[in-house]
């Protein structure tokens, strides 16, 4: 028996999409333990300056977001194939679509990753390390 009932290509991604982000929320954690590595990488600093007057000497240490983004990048690139896994796509079959939604919400999901991923690395470059 067919049903009569049309559902359009954009609302099922959609529903994926959103059913994507709330399964995949660890994948997020996995962002957040990657750059604060990537922190611990570049904490040498790419320069650094210091001021004292005898009995008080503050040193400022700079360092770059570079590690940050490359460990942000790769991080994307192992979600991306972790996505195109078989196991990955097993869990898919209970939901309704086919390979077009499903391709779809994933293309969705990274694009959301990656913007996230962009504003946290751009953000763990401004942080400043100072010592007194």
């Amino acid at each position: 028996m067919m049903s009569l009932n049309e559902v359009s290509l954009l609302s099922i991604s959609l529903k994926q999409y959103f059913y994507k982000l709330k399964v995949n929320t660890n994948l997020l954690n996995g962002l957040m333990f990657a750059q604060l590595i990537a922190l611990l990488f570049s904490l040498g600093g790419v320069g650094s300056m210091s001021s004292g007057n005898g009995q008080l000497t503050v040193s400022l240490s700079n360092y770059s977001a570079n590690m940050i983004i490359i460990f942000s990048i790769i991080w994307i690139i192992i979600v991306a194939l972790d996505l195109t896994t078989k196991a990955y796509k097993q869990m898919e079959i209970p939901l309704v679509g086919n390979r077009l939604t499903g391709n779809l919400s994933d293309i969705g999901f990274l694009m959301t990753a990656s913007v996230f991923a962009g504003i946290t690395s751009s953000l763990g470059g401004g942080l400043p390390m100072s010592s007194i």
